[in-house]
């Protein structure tokens, strides 16, 4: 059998402990995800805290610039000022992780810079980039308005963003979408009308997210683990689930369950377990205005049909079984340190 290759991947992110989780599992199991770049946002922290936790990542994973290297992107979204989520992932964004402070530094190069610089490389060089999106996508939007070619460089866009349901930070918008809903249209719009068929842009909203969480027997597993990287998501995961419980569905009544939402894992883990995760193409139109600003509205295309809104594939179910092992046998992947 004839080995797929693996296309160069960036990750652009927020780290967040969510994140966290996911650069670990993306690092550890590198031959899978392809992990060229990591590019950092404003989003679930501030800037100075996301490139910091980016780099404090990086070397605990065993790694330098030369093998990784970061790039801070964004300070705040397109219009307005940032909302953050450190009421959930604590104040520097890693709460629980106990990570030591970085020695090294990122990029002297913008985020945007580089992604509007390695993408058209790709373009150019006929290998295009997996760019992988785990927080607000002002990078991207921001890269995709100053040099709309890049899109030529892109091979797909895999984003954790959005709801085909219910919101997390408001009853309509879950909490990437919120912070920047005008970057999530700018991309949604521009990857569906580059060249004939778009690039796919597949989104993992909460729909899909929620069925996948881990409780306090997974973060034992981690715990047990003979690594800073095992020993780090599970102090991480377990201040996480502290603050950010999985609620019942409306109407059910009933306390939380014991057990926290992997969000942006879950983008990862369907790289290391491909068909893990049910694809179904669709639409997508995100709300800009009044108090559901940052909902993101999806209907399902049937047959020719053409529904409203930029063609995506929406991530809805996935098997939660296998998503959590992927993570787990990437995180033991790092070995000891």
């Amino acid at each position: 059998m004839t080995a797929v290759a693996v296309p160069p991947t960036i990750i652009d992110c927020d780290p967040g402990v969510d994140d966290a989780h996911a650069l670990f599992a993306a690092i550890g199991a590198r031959h899978l995800s392809g992990l060229e770049a990591v590019t950092v946002v404003a989003g679930n922290v501030a800037l100075r805290h996301t490139r910091r936790n980016a780099l404090r990542i990086r070397e605990v994973a065993g790694l330098d610039a030369a093998a990784l290297p970061v790039y801070a992107g964004c300070p705040g979204p397109m219009i307005g000022a940032l909302t953050d989520a450190a009421d959930v992932h604590g104040a520097d964004g890693l709460d629980g992780a106990g990570l030591p402070e970085p020695q090294g530094e990122v990029e002297p190069v913008h985020a945007v810079t580089f992604l509007i610089d390695r993408l058209r490389r790709a373009a150019a060089e006929g290998r295009r980039v997996r760019l992988v999106t785990l927080g607000p996508l002002t990078n991207l939007a921001t890269a995709l308005i100053m040099a709309p070619d890049i899109a030529d460089g892109l091979l797909e866009v895999r984003a954790m963003i959005g709801s085909a349901g219910r919101g997390n930070i408001t009853p309509a918008a879950e909490f990437n979408a919120y912070v920047d809903p005008e970057a999530l249209e700018r991309v949604a719009t521009t990857l569906d009308a580059a060249g004939a068929d778009g690039v796919p842009f597949y989104v993992y909203g909460l729909t899909l997210t929620h069925t996948v969480t881990a409780d306090r027997a997974e973060i034992a597993r981690y715990a047990a683990l003979d690594s800073r990287a095992g020993r780090a998501v599970a102090g991480m995961l377990g201040a996480y689930l502290d603050r950010h419980r999985v609620a019942p569905l409306p109407g059910m009544g009933g306390a939380p369950a014991d057990e926290a939402p992997l969000h942006d894992p879950c983008v990862i883990a369907d790289l290391l377990a491909p068909g893990a995760v049910r694809a179904v193409a669709g639409r997508l139109r995100v709300v800009l205005y009044g108090p559901a600003r940052g909902q993101t509205l999806a209907s399902f295309d049937a047959g020719d049909e053409v529904g409203a809104g930029s063609r995506v594939i929406w991530m809805v179910e996935g098997d939660a079984g296998r998503l959590r092992a992927a993570l787990f046998s990437a995180v033991t992947g790092l070995g000891n340190g």
